[in-house]
Order: C-alpha cells, then sequence, then structure tokens
C-alpha cells in the first residue's frame, strides 16, 4: 500500500533521463558553436595575412635577376700563401643571359683537326 508521503521513482527515473539527454544536447551544442567560431577564427585570419617580408625578399630577388650590377670575385688559388685576387664581373639580366646561352648553342662548334 502507498502512502502519501513516498517518491515516485518512475517520475524521477523518466525526468533523469531527460535531463541527461538535454544536458547533452546542450553540450554538444556549445562544443559545436566552439570549434564553428575558431574556424571562422582561423578563415578570418588566412584571409587578412599578408606575407610581407616574404613578399619583400622575393621582390629583391626579382629585382636581381632582372638588372644589370657590377658585383666582386675573389678567384680560387691553388698556393695558401697566395692572396686572392679580386675581379669585377658584370651581371646581366636572366633572360638575357638564357638567350645567349641558346644563340651559343645553336652555333656550330668547330670541330677539332685530325692529325
Amino acid at each position: 500500500m502507498a502512502r502519501y508521503d513516498d517518491l515516485n521513482t518512475n517520475f524521477i527515473a523518466f525526468f533523469t533521463v531527460i535531463s541527461c539527454g538535454l544536458l547533452l544536447a546542450v553540450i554538444l551544442a556549445f562544443q559545436a558553436f566552439a570549434f564553428q567560431m575558431e574556424y571562422g577564427a582561423e578563415e578570418e585570419k588566412l584571409a587578412k595575412s599578408e606575407y610581407t617580408k616574404a613578399n619583400q625578399t622575393l621582390s629583391e630577388q626579382n629585382k636581381s635577376l632582372s638588372g644589370y650590377k657590377w658585383v666582386k670575385e675573389q678567384l680560387p688559388v691553388t698556393d695558401p700563401k697566395q692572396k686572392p685576387e679580386e675581379v669585377n664581373r658584370l651581371e646581366i639580366p636572366i633572360q638575357q643571359a638564357m638567350e645567349l646561352i641558346l644563340r651559343e648553342s645553336a652555333q656550330p662548334k668547330a670541330e677539332p683537326a685530325q692529325t
């Protein structure tokens, strides 16, 4: 026989299962929201990022390859007692150097004299 002060265990069990399910759904929703916010922040950073140092280095290299300049170069020495000799050398644009090499390779080579 049930008394008026007995606990309704069926209601408590039902309420516990529903509460756990709702809590799990809220936790998963917050986790998905946090991941979406993190992904959005990364995308925004990538969209706004600039590679200024790398771009500056690339532009300096392109300028170096496309212009004329004098360069001091040390000639190799065979005797360690000798002082290395410095010579000035003119660097030309890379495009012009490639054209010169193509012209030289297109010319017929002189055959060595036969004895």
